[in-house]
């Protein structure tokens, strides 16, 4: 792996310009309606996701005004499950507009320029790497809303929320951190001695996040909520009683991972 270290920079220089040379000159000749069709796309969804985060925000604002109104003039604790669920969504899309709308329309311009070759795999990773991240930090932040709890899709407390939220957000973190670099290794299939340590590493870190995560068995359990309140008590039971296997599985794992003998 030092070997590898040593040339790192000029091996994977190389295998970048052997991947994106004939991409590269085929962006070339490319048709000029082509490459407004690409232009056009982009500066729309750049302008429609900066639009849509505002209009959709709105909506979720005035959505959760109605909400609150109705749970005041009924006299109940939370929304409703339909009601929580598309105030989510709205939130989810409002949030992430800005960033995943342009970067769909780069995707889909990729496809239109005719980038099919070697590069085209390692942009198109790239770009749903990124979309995937926004996507899920989102997801975390509706399941697991800061504020306002009557209106949380799972009902839990707010320290249970905080808990999810912040161990989840740590391993999010992790993975927008630490797999960019044995991903971009990968597809361009250099140095492997040095993505499989790194693949390796980032298994490791991951399940040390997680065993530590689940060490709280009371907190992790509560998501479903108070015991007396779960409709599912067959299913509650099971899952409290194997609750010990999980975290013995994660840590299992793990001492497979230092032991070199890990997926």
């Amino acid at each position: 792996m030092r070997a590898e270290w040593s040339d790192g920079g000029k091996t994977i220089r190389t295998a970048m310009e052997a991947t994106f040379q004939q991409d590269r000159e085929q962006l070339y000749h490319v048709a000029g309606y082509r490459w407004a069709v690409a232009l056009a796309l982009l500066a729309m969804m750049a302008v429609l996701g900066w639009y849509g985060r505002r209009r959709l925000g709105s909506l979720a604002e005035r959505l959760t005004e109605e909400l609150s109104e109705h749970i005041e003039k009924e006299g109940i604790e939370v929304a409703g499950i339909n009601a929580r669920m598309q105030l989510a969504v709205l939130r989810l899309l409002a949030e992430t507009a800005g960033l995943c709308w342009p970067l769909v329309a780069l995707l889909i311009s990729l496809v239109i320029l005719g980038v099919a070759g070697a590069a085209f795999p390692v942009l198109s990773a790239s770009i749903l790497f990124v979309l995937c991240a926004r996507l899920a930090f989102g997801v975390v932040n509706g399941l697991f809303m800061e504020t306002r709890p009557r209106f949380r899709v799972i009902r839990c407390s707010n320290k249970v929320a905080g808990y999810y939220r912040r161990w989840l957000r740590a391993l999010l973190w992790l993975l927008v951190v630490a797999v960019p670099l044995p991903l971009f290794l990968t597809l361009l299939d250099v140095m492997p001695a040095t993505r499989t340590y790194a693949w390796h590493l980032v298994s490791s870190l991951g399940l040390a996040i997680l065993a530590v995560f689940l060490l709280r068995r009371r907190l992790v359990l509560k998501v479903v909520g108070r015991q007396e309140e779960v409709q599912a008590h067959g299913l509650h039971l099971l899952v409290t009683w194997c609750y010990p296997l999980i975290p013995m599985g994660v840590l299992g794992l793990l001492v497979l991972e230092f032991l070199g003998y890990g997926p």
